[in-house]
């Protein structure tokens, strides 16, 4: 049993290594204050300075792309908080079998709403 169990994990451990999901945080800032949350940056913090540009977001998501990475999580604190979150939504939904999104769904727009249903 052991035997088979080592040379079971030693065919897995051939496999290529590869990136199966990213996940990209747009912001770490939240237009929330939720007490069970461990990130609570509010909305005009000067941590929206140190955030990504939709360019180096985007470099990043084509890299971890070349690499095989087709699944991805859009999170963060608040992801929608960003001015360019449609931009980098459509991007990232255009270039992958599948997506998730991590949102607290205040900031939900009818253009948001039916892009997600289109995506």
């Amino acid at each position: 049993m052991l035997d088979t169990s080592f040379h079971e994990i030693r065919k897995v451990n051939n496999f290529p290594r590869l990136p199966l999901e990213g996940n990209i945080d747009p912001t770490y800032r939240c237009n929330n204050n939720c007490l069970h949350c461990w990130l609570r940056i509010p909305p005009n913090s000067s941590e929206k300075k140190l955030e990504l540009a939709f360019a180096e977001i985007r470099k990043v998501f084509d890299e971890a792309r070349k690499m095989g990475c087709r699944r991805w999580s859009i999170s963060g604190g608040e992801p929608m908080l960003r001015p360019d979150f449609l931009e980098i939504f459509d991007y990232i939904t255009s270039h992958s079998i599948s997506y998730s999104i991590n949102t607290n769904g205040t900031l939900i727009t009818p253009k948001i709403a039916r892009l997600t249903v289109l995506s």
